[in-house]
């Protein structure tokens, strides 16, 4: 589905094994990429190192759910929004949270600076456009995902595999912010990966995604 409205949001998503939550904002609007609810967890899987290596291992749609927490008209709103939510639950100092720092709001770089004001420079929403912006929310209703969606992303990503350079880009990212996990953190992963394997439906999840994954190379009977 192309997304053409341009719709600033922010979004909690939470790592089911653990409980554990991160809160973010997507708020591009460039050629490449224009920021949607509809985007998340289809085409956008948050800019989080932390995430992004949380998917190598736990790929798996039943691991993961999401709630959009509100919508704007600029990227600001956006961002200033994600600040006052991550504030509120003081995300960078706690351990239900990926997040390591509260949002983008205070020391603002030049370089995000320039990003969002590309994102909104020339930008006027007239009151005709605010006005299908609102009338095109009706009725919707965001959260975790259907069954339906979740089976929709499942068959886009079926044999989709992380390329080792991929891998690698994400490991360098991680290692040039010192992304480290927690002792508190690493002990949440442990258990509930405990947990998880301690189930025979997980087990057997797992072996038929793997089967699939890597087929076998040498049939019973061949040679």
């Amino acid at each position: 589905m192309s997304i053409s409205i341009y719709q600033p949001y922010v979004y909690e998503l939470t790592f089911l094994p653990t409980g554990q939550r991160y809160i973010g904002c997507e708020y591009k609007n460039s050629p490449r990429a224009v920021a949607h609810p509809d985007n998340f967890w289809s085409t956008y899987f948050t800019s989080s190192p932390a995430i992004q290596e949380l998917r190598e291992t736990h790929d798996d749609q039943l691991d993961w759910s999401y709630t959009i927490l509100s919508i704007h008209e600029t990227a600001q709103q956006a961002i200033t929004q994600e600040y006052n939510e991550l504030k509120k639950h003081d995300a960078a100092n706690n351990p239900e949270f990926f997040n390591n720092r509260n949002g983008g709001i205070g020391p603002v770089s030049e370089e995000a600076k320039k990003k969002i004001g590309d994102a909104n420079r020339g930008r006027v929403i007239s009151e005709e456009k605010r006005k299908n912006m609102r009338e095109g929310q009706k009725g919707k209703k965001y959260g975790p995902p259907s069954q339906e969606k979740r089976d929709k992303i499942s068959k886009s990503l079926k044999g989709h595999k992380i390329s080792q350079e991929t891998r690698d880009k994400i490991s360098a990212t991680c290692l040039a912010n010192n992304y480290r996990h927690d002792d508190a953190t690493k002990k949440l992963i442990s258990e509930a990966s405990k947990r998880c394997w301690a189930s025979k439906e997980y087990r057997d999840k797992r072996k038929r995604k793997q089967e699939q994954d890597q087929p076998m190379t040498n049939p019973k009977g061949s040679v």
